[in-house]
């Protein structure tokens, strides 16, 4: 598990200052990412083994195929 506690699916969320969008656009996607990878049991501990996984979501969300970060200027790894 990466949280010790389960994160609820409230409206709260990351802020930025104005002018920061890119900056608010990776905290968003990272906290989207985290939900996302706790939901599927995605861990620090078995990424790696994860990476082999036929599941198209858990590709996508781990950036093996398609994936966001390129479209908000990261690298999938």
């Amino acid at each position: 598990m990466m949280l010790a506690a389960s994160i609820a699916k409230e409206p709260l969320g990351p802020v930025a200052r104005k002018g920061a969008q890119r900056f608010f656009d990776i905290g968003r996607w990272a906290l989207c990412w985290q939900i996302a990878a706790e939901e599927v049991a995605v861990t620090g501990a078995n990424v790696d083994q994860t990476l082999t996984s036929q599941v198209p979501h858990i590709q996508r969300l781990l950036g093996v195929t398609g994936g966001i970060a390129p479209m908000i200027g990261l690298d999938n790894r």
